[in-house]
């Protein structure tokens, strides 16, 4: 499923406008980027959790060249159990 047809979904089953249901995700995603980015932790009851982990420095070797790799922070999602138990 894409955007449009997630939006055509959404419309459907809320009863309001397909422009009203894109507003709502683009402000959504802004809210989830916003927070990951301030370090903070997005909990969805039953769903899972949005957070950010730090991937540690590390050295990448390549033959007989070494090249250091810095740390840097990456999104991860930790499913629930809920929705893992439907999804099975």
């Amino acid at each position: 499923m894409n955007k449009s047809e997630f939006v055509n979904k959404l419309s459907c089953l809320c009863g309001l406008s397909k422009i009203e249901c894109s507003r709502f995700l683009k402000i959504t995603y802004f809210l989830v980027c916003d927070s990951l980015n301030k370090g903070e932790e997005i909990c969805f009851k039953g769903v899972g959790k949005l957070f950010v982990k730090t991937r540690k420095e590390r050295i990448l070797k390549n033959g007989n060249k070494q090249f250091l790799i810095s740390s840097k922070n990456i999104p991860a999602f930790k499913i629930g159990k809920n929705f893992k138990d439907i999804i099975k």
